[in-house]
């Protein structure tokens, strides 16, 4: 939202993560929070902000230092729009007894992007970076109920626990011990793979879809309210997730964290990186019917949250 009355700095009841004033550009930002809250405001010096966004404490995207290096840094981004707003702050810290005797370094900045384009990299003036390192945002997360991942480099629900039983499985394909996916999980908010047109009731009716002379058979489409829906032959072969209303038997679903994506496969699947855009995994040929090939989709967005889950099959 727009800035209101008031003058640039922290709303009240509210204290300061970060804050400094832009290089060559007589504006400065501020990254404020409480318990419930976070704020960034950015604006003129001393004016009131032209620009503000609140978030809820446990939807934020911090990250905190890693805990190597010489710079102790941390960010915090905010999303509006399409645009994010990436702010950094932190100092280095002495290892010898000459740099502890030089005064402190500080540093900071501001990225903006637009749908993953770069529009703006701004720096901070070294002097004018307030930023206060240990509890803060990081405290508040954890006491809101979340926990950080390290290896994902993302927030997850403290009282979500890993699996009792790991989800991805192993079978042996093409010669090789590959993981998999049980068919049970084929399934979007009850909708499953493979069933047919009759299972669907109120869901919609299905359209005509042109994909393409190079796509070969021609399939319909249902959408329902944040699920896409593709059928052949009257069958379901694909489905995808837009919203958190639709959730797989295990619970992965649209707003889903990263950490807790991995705590519920198990493992990272498909031998990604944990902090990877996207993850896959193919069912288990054991369980697939009418020996078809399922496969699983996940594509995570810059708040390390599902964005969107889709199920398809290989070889309608």
């Amino acid at each position: 939202m727009l800035g209101s009355a008031g003058v640039a700095g922290c709303p009240q009841g509210q204290e300061a993560f970060a804050s400094c004033e832009i290089a060559g550009r007589n504006t400065e930002v501020f990254v404020c929070f409480d318990e419930n809250q976070a704020t960034y405001r950015y604006g003129a010096v001393g004016q009131s902000p032209d620009l503000e966004l609140s978030v809820p404490i446990r939807k934020v995207d911090f990250g905190p230092w890693s805990g190597v290096g010489k710079s102790i840094v941390e960010s915090i981004v905010f999303y509006n729009l399409g645009h994010s707003y990436a702010v950094y702050a932190g100092f280095d810290r002495p290892f010898s007894e000459g740099e502890m005797q030089r005064e402190e370094r500080h540093f900071g900045g501001l990225e903006v992007t637009r749908d993953d384009e770069l529009l703006a990299e701004l720096e901070c003036v070294p002097k004018s970076v307030s930023y206060g390192f240990g509890g803060g945002i990081y405290d508040a997360k954890t006491t809101a109920g979340q926990r950080w991942d390290e290896v994902s480099r993302s927030w997850g629900d403290a009282d979500r626990s890993a699996s009792r039983q790991k989800l991805l499985q192993e079978e042996v394909q093409n010669g090789l011990v590959e993981e998999c996916l049980p068919q049970s999980e084929f399934v979007l908010g009850g909708v499953a793979m493979g069933d047919p047109l009759t299972k669907l009731g109120k869901l919609g009716s299905p359209e005509p879809v042109e994909m393409g002379a190079e796509a070969g058979q021609a399939i319909d489409r249902i959408f329902a309210r944040g699920l896409q829906i593709d059928l052949f032959q009257n069958k379901v072969i694909g489905l995808v997730g837009l919203s958190p209303s639709w959730e797989t038997p295990s619970g992965f679903a649209v707003g889903v964290a990263r950490a807790d994506v991995i705590k519920i496969f198990g493992a990272v699947p498909g031998g990604e990186v944990a902090s990877a855009a996207r993850f896959g995994v193919l069912g288990c040929d054991r369980d697939t019917i009418e020996n078809r090939k399922w496969f699983l989709g996940m594509t995570f967005g810059p708040d390390g949250r599902l964005q969107a889950i889709g199920m398809t099959h290989l070889a309608p």
